[in-house]
């Protein structure tokens, strides 16, 4: 548990980690500005950054966004070894909730081509702020802040994106074991884990009957966690829905429908959504095209066939994700849906040790490098 704690930034996401810890398990704030010393924040006073050593403290807590691996250094020189960057990226909801259901072709319309895609991406800053990101996490790359869990490796959907629908999959079918997946909670839990934690991954979570009983598990054991999950819906009842917030920080359901209309389980739960807002807050409807054009995914999605190079460029992905299949072995990323690459296995080893093993860095050293450096990334247009 997170007791006893020192916040270092007291800023907005400094009132994140009041609203995630609780402020009485915060001593105080510390901050490099010099003109909030001694003052209050949200009740909670800040202290000069040498006064930390006048605290009896557990650890410290970074919560800023920008110069993290500076302000470990500087603590680490003021003889402070216990210092955690917080996952502060992963906190809060993917979607605001004030819309219940959302249709994302309207401030971003959908691309009508392949080439309108790769325009689209050539153009955007996301490039430029992937490459200065794993920069500083090449630096110091911090615990995993976003773990994807398959617990069933199937999807009942025939999206034309995606590598692994069920017209196409060439995944060897698996459920994960029990004892694997409260293994992994487990250790997530001993961790303190405050990062997003995910009961999906390239499937429908709905397929397998587990799954509402596993959250639960999983909301026990790691309090501080931002629990989400993607469903098509299909599967959804009322009652599994109802069963499944109470144990989630976010629920999304990509509504896929060619015409853009909800299909008959998820107009069940928008009925019920709009006169519950404790429900309506946790969820989200897209409304989705299934064959609407996507990222490449290494060049793996079928839909996708005009293929940019992006070979120079750096991907952030391995810095941050973990995947874990239902064999337990941990994929390269999210995008990795058949699992061409393994960086480990968590039958046999602890998740942090794969994290911070061999294989998991010589990827981000390729990856710091370019994307031509490791196997089809060059491929890949994904950048998150």
């Amino acid at each position: 548990m997170y007791k006893d704690v020192i916040i270092f930034g007291a800023g907005r996401n400094g009132l994140k980690a009041i609203e995630k810890f609780g402020r009485e398990n915060i001593i105080c704030f510390s901050d490099n500005d010099s003109t909030r010393w001694n003052t209050l924040f949200h009740g909670i006073q800040i202290v000069p950054p040498n006064d930390i050593l006048n605290y009896n403290f557990s650890k410290i807590l970074i919560s800023v966004r920008k110069g993290r691996n500076k302000i470990k250094n500087q603590l680490n020189s003021l003889g402070i070894s216990e210092v955690e960057i917080l996952p502060v990226e992963s906190w809060g909801n993917y979607f605001s909730n004030d819309q219940l259901v959302l249709n994302t072709y309207l401030d971003k319309p959908e691309s009508e081509s392949e080439t309108e895609w790769n325009q689209n991406i050539q153009n955007s800053s996301a490039i430029k702020q992937v490459y200065e990101l794993v920069g500083e996490f090449y630096e110091f790359t911090p615990l995993f802040s976003h773990i994807e869990i398959e617990s069933y490796n199937r999807c009942n959907g025939s999206c034309a994106f995606c590598p692994v629908n069920k017209n196409m999959d060439p995944r060897k079918e698996r459920f994960m074991t029990q004892e694997l997946f409260y293994k992994i909670v487990d250790e997530l839990s001993k961790l303190n884990y405050s990062g997003r934690f995910a009961l999906f991954s390239n499937n429908e979570p709905y397929l397998d009957e587990r799954f509402i009983e596993w959250n639960k598990y999983a909301r026990k054991k790691l309090p501080y966690a931002q629990m989400h999950i993607f469903t098509n819906g299909t599967l959804l009842t009322l009652q599994k829905y109802i069963e499944t917030v109470d144990y989630l920080d976010e629920l999304i359901i990509d509504n896929y429908h060619p015409k853009l209309e909800l299909i008959k389980p998820v107009k069940e739960i928008y009925d019920f959504c709009k006169n519950h807002s404790d429900y309506r807050r946790k969820t989200t409807i897209l409304l989705r095209n299934p064959n609407e054009i996507l990222t490449s995914r290494g060049g793996t999605s079928p839909n996708r066939k005009q293929i940019i190079d992006y070979g120079k460029e750096r991907c952030s992905l391995p810095f941050w994700q973990m995947i874990i299949r239902p064999s337990g072995e941990c994929s390269l990323c999210c995008n990795d849906a058949i699992g061409q690459f393994t960086l480990g296995n968590v039958n046999d080893e602890d998740l942090v040790d794969i994290w911070y093993g061999e294989r998991y860095k010589k990827v981000r050293e390729a990856l710091y490098k370019g994307r031509e450096n490791w196997g089809n990334c060059a491929q890949c247009d994904t950048f998150f």
